[in-house]
């Protein structure tokens, strides 16, 4: 079944467009944009930091550009739009594994000056579940002053994978009658799931999970090359620190603590996450 996105929208938050002058700062901004290979004059722009994300938006010639990243440089999405075509078409960085098809660098964060600098370059598709669908490249670089915004409370996830830090940058859910399966995943081929019952969820304290459990935790590989999903075999411990149910118009709250190993049935390979950490906002 193909899931719901529930991306973190930091888009909505931008309500205006900034002009691409601004005489209180000597530092030199600019925002080069190219759209299947054809140079688009970005005018006007935005950069907004919301927590440990940025979400940059430029429009020029009739063509919009925005993307979302987190501080540590793992794309959350990427976007071309047209502001007044309806028949020039959205399309979106891939949903899983987006590094694969889409080459972002975070050159430079200066928190002092509040500026933000990076480069792009890579295929966006007009079905962004679909591997096979349409495609555009798109190129660029921007040197950007930022605002900052109150941060939001969004789901995530972090962990160290392999004992390196993994910080979720985007999270799906889909359902089947009260058997509920949550994705976090960035940029890279790993999707690290929570699953449960709505019926039967409750605090605990390190139940131990295998791949038949109800409550658990499980790793997932993206095979672009193949367009598959491998489901790792995945035990370990979870604990549900903090169930508060969704109650009329106020979202509800699931936080976990998660240890496990997970070992890819077609290699063998084996990967520890661990010192897991994950909120859930239930709408």
């Amino acid at each position: 079944m193909k899931k719901a996105p529930l991306f973190l929208l930091l888009l909505l938050m931008i309500t205006t467009i900034g002009c691409s002058n601004d005489d209180s700062s000597d530092i030199e901004e600019y925002f080069e944009y190219q759209y299947d290979n054809n140079n688009v004059e970005i005018t006007n722009w935005e950069a907004v930091k919301n927590g440990d994300r940025f979400v940059i938006r430029g429009v020029g010639n009739e063509q919009g550009f925005a993307i979302e990243f987190n501080k540590y440089g793992h794309l959350s999405s990427a976007n071309s739009y047209s502001t007044s075509n309806f028949s020039f078409p959205l399309s979106q960085s891939y949903i899983y594994y987006s590094s694969h098809s889409f080459n972002f660098n975070l050159i430079d964060v200066d928190t002092d000056n509040h500026t933000v600098k990076a480069s792009f370059d890579g295929l966006l598709y007009e079905d962004n579940y679909d591997i096979n669908s349409p495609t555009h490249q798109v190129s660029g670089e921007f040197n950007l002053k930022y605002a900052e915004t109150p941060e939001t409370e969004l789901s995530s996830l972090h962990c160290k994978f392999d004992n390196q830090d993994w910080y979720s940058t985007n999270m799906d859910s889909s359902s089947s009658g009260s058997n509920v399966e949550v994705s976090f995943f960035n940029d890279d081929e790993y999707i690290i799931n929570f699953y449960y019952d709505e019926n039967t969820i409750s605090t605990c304290n390190n139940c131990a999970f295998t791949a038949n459990s109800n409550l658990r935790m499980q790793l997932n590989i993206y095979d672009p090359v193949n367009d598959e999903m491998i489901e790792c075999n995945s035990t370990g411990t979870l604990s549900i620190t903090n169930y508060t149910p969704s109650s009329g118009f106020n979202n509800g709250l699931i936080e976990g603590d998660f240890n496990f190993t997970a070992t890819n049935p077609n290699n063998n390979q084996t990967y520890h996450i661990d010192n897991g950490h994950f909120k859930l906002i239930l709408q």
